[in-house]
């Protein structure tokens, strides 16, 4: 293991067995459980090296060199009894766990205690996947709701609610410059005495075409009242579905307006962590939920819905 520094002619005699007096102190901070060293090689005193050892060149460098009894796993000098393990030549640090290629296991490397594998299988609704380059379950579609009530669970699992009338933006694409940009806003209200809060109108922004579907499911495009079912480009469509009306688009995401007043918010995979507003960025992590545009984070996703008010379709200034 070694901390590169800049190879010196000093450091070259010193590997050559011949000692230089008087050398200047160390030039290099080094991390916990390392020293410095004039002359130290990358490939020596690694946990991998423990495993596979490394064809080391006879060339050296001036850096950081674990103490005797210590090796470098990746990111710091460890105990030897801290290294990971090797599976199928990949090392693998000492509690971190790896999914076979079609995750139908999952191996654990406990440090001093090898490489602990059990079966493993994919949850209902997800899939076998990449996901950042790590191979692992990854949820097929993501589904947000806002029942009645005006409860909302985001794509991750987060839910809450107890909303005030107006209108919020629930979902819509970061990249608002992306040609499949879309933005999800629903108004929230009770219409009558003793009713309770829920959704009753649906705006569907896109790039080219504004969508506005009312809960008895009458749909305007761009204005315009238009029966069903419509195709408003070759990425956009309208349809009646389950009783209520779908407003689908290519990249992966629909909105569901149902009879009940129960709007449904559903994205694919290739959108996960592409997504912004309550609804989530879809990236199976529920703590990251209460992120507010501010880029804080609220106490409960009640905050982070207030939060994601519809400005513009307010009549006053907020």
């Amino acid at each position: 293991m070694g901390f590169e520094g800049e190879r010196s002619t000093a450091a070259a005699v010193v590997c050559a067995g011949v000692a230089i007096p008087d050398e200047p102190p160390n030039s290099l901070a080094c991390p916990a459980n390392s020293h410095y060293e004039l002359c130290t090689r990358s490939c020596d005193f690694t946990c991998a090296g423990l495993f596979s050892p490394a064809q080391c060149t006879a060339k050296c460098f001036e850096g950081c060199q674990c103490e005797a009894g210590y090796a470098f796993n990746g990111e710091t000098c460890t105990s030897m009894e801290g290294c990971g393990c090797v599976r199928d030549g990949r090392y693998i640090k000492a509690g971190e766990s790896i999914i076979s290629s079609a995750c139908s296991e999952k191996c654990t490397c406990q440090a001093s205690g090898g490489l602990v594998c059990e079966p493993h299988s994919c949850p209902n609704k997800e899939i076998c996947a990449l996901q950042d380059g790590v191979r692992g379950c990854v949820k097929q579609e993501g589904w947000c709701t806002l029942l009645p009530g005006a409860q909302l669970t985001s794509f991750d699992g987060a839910s809450g609610g107890d909303l005030h009338s107006g209108a919020y933006e629930l979902a819509s694409l970061c990249n608002d410059s992306a040609p499949s940009w879309f933005r999800v806003v629903v108004d929230v209200r009770a219409c009558s005495d003793g009713a309770v809060m829920a959704g009753t109108t649906a705006y569907i922004f896109f790039q080219d075409a504004f969508i506005t579907v009312k809960r008895n499911k009458e749909t305007w495009v761009n204005g315009r009242p238009v029966p069903l079912p419509a195709k408003i480009s070759d990425a956009v469509s309208v349809y009646e579905s389950q009783g209520g009306v779908a407003v689908v688009q290519a990249s992966g995401m629909m909105v569901l307006f149902s009879p009940s007043e129960e709007v449904t918010v559903r994205v694919s995979e290739s959108l996960a962590n592409k997504l912004c507003a309550p609804c989530g960025n879809f990236n199976g992590d529920v703590s990251d939920d209460l992120r507010l545009p501010s880029g804080g984070v609220a106490g409960n996703i009640t905050e982070v819905i207030n939060a994601w008010k519809a400005r513009d379709f307010s009549g006053c200034d907020v």
